[in-house]
């Protein structure tokens, strides 16, 4: 008997960028969802060689925490293409190859533009081969509960709470709240794919930014503290055993 269902697969391309759904996709045992994270924006002078980037903490990049306009930045990655396309919110826009060394470049001084950064100050595209650019070194899938938003939004008075507001990978309906706090330890399958979830997601204030802008609107840090004690929202969870997932798969626990 299945214990909840899969509803979104989310991707974000690029760190700290706009949302990429999937309607399925291949997960691979010890790694991150294809292509989640797989850019960033680095700040001038953290990575020794951009043409090849290394993992780096969040200060390192331009993130929405501490530039809540980076979240109103749109893009879209044809992975088959190895293309991305990056949209600003007043429609400017530019398209390259994640390899392109040239577009690394211009999509930097873009972005430089929309934060009102001097030239100088230009971050450049960095693109990793294989890892994410996640802010935990460790490759993992983060997952959060759909009751528990819901939870969330009753208690803080709101007809809703987008979970899209903590950008996790995987999006599940557990049909209780919270329930996902007490899985450490053990397993989610989905279809033949197997994760275990091996610790809770602390929150930080990228979470008070609406969706797809720039809007500060809601104080989801202090709202969990405040009516449940913790900063916590969702879980990171590793793929134990490899496979296809696709949203509307039944999740069952072990």
């Amino acid at each position: 008997m299945a214990d909840g269902a899969l509803i979104d697969i989310n991707r974000f391309p690029v760190k700290s960028l706009s949302v990429d759904r999937l309607e399925t996709c291949r997960l691979t045992p010890g790694a991150a969802l294809p292509a989640d994270r797989r850019f960033a924006f680095a700040k001038i002078g953290t990575q020794p060689n951009p043409f090849q980037p290394e993992w780096r903490p969040k200060a390192a990049f331009h993130v929405m925490v501490t530039e809540a306009r980076m979240g109103s930045i749109g893009c879209r990655y044809d992975e088959a293409a190895d293309r991305l396309a990056i949209t600003l919110p007043d429609g400017e826009a530019m398209a390259g190859q994640g390899t392109d060394p040239d577009f690394a470049i211009r999509a930097g001084q873009l972005v430089a533009r929309h934060l009102g950064l001097a030239p100088a100050k230009a971050p450049m595209l960095v693109r990793m081969a294989e890892s994410a650019l996640t802010d935990k070194q460790r490759q993992m899938i983060s997952v959060s509960n759909l009751a528990s938003a819901r939870r969330l939004a009753r208690d803080m008075d709101l007809p809703e709470v987008d979970p899209l507001r903590f950008r996790n990978n995987l999006l599940v309906d557990l049909g209780t709240a919270w329930m996902e706090r007490d899985l450490i330890g053990r397993r989610l399958r989905i279809g033949d794919t197997v994760l275990e979830v091996v610790a809770q997601v602390i929150r930080c204030a990228a979470t008070e930014i609406h969706p797809g802008t720039d809007r500060r609107d809601l104080k989801i840090v202090q709202a969990l503290t405040d009516h449940y004690g913790h900063k916590e929202f969702g879980v990171f969870t590793v793929v134990i055993e490899g496979g296809e997932i696709s949203r509307g798969m039944a999740v069952t626990i072990d």
